[in-house]
């Protein structure tokens, strides 16, 4: 059987797996899942609750490499969200990939270099 993908859902997409201890209303509907606690567009709206100028995702990644604190030190939190659904799922499902996309990718990348962590760290 071949799979087709859908215009807004890839087949083991975890978006919509809540993540315990948040309700964050998602725009599926329910409370708490992945893509409302740790998408670039909640990231970016908690930046702006902070006051920063973060109107989306690439406004994210741009000030987690320019090294903006309050910036880096969401998207640390976004990633261990993302982590303890991932951890959950692979422990489900043995053999599983698991892949990072869109501009998370492009801030995990930074965060995980040399340079990143050690603003991160410091």
């Amino acid at each position: 059987m071949r799979r087709r993908p859908r215009r807004h859902a890839r087949a083991g997409d975890i978006g919509h797996i809540r993540v315990p201890g948040h309700d964050a209303l998602c725009r599926c509907g329910n409370t708490g899942c992945v893509e409302a606690v740790a998408s670039g567009v909640a990231i970016a709206a908690r930046l702006r609750e902070a006051g920063l100028p973060a109107a989306g995702a690439a406004d994210v990644v741009h000030l987690v490499a320019a090294g903006d604190p309050p910036a880096c030190r969401q998207v640390r939190l976004a990633a261990e969200r993302i982590g303890e659904v991932l951890a959950s799922v692979v422990s489900s499902v043995l053999g599983c990939r698991a892949g990072i996309e869109g501009a998370r990718r492009l801030a995990v990348r930074h965060l995980l270099s040399p340079e990143g962590l050690s603003r991160m760290l410091s």
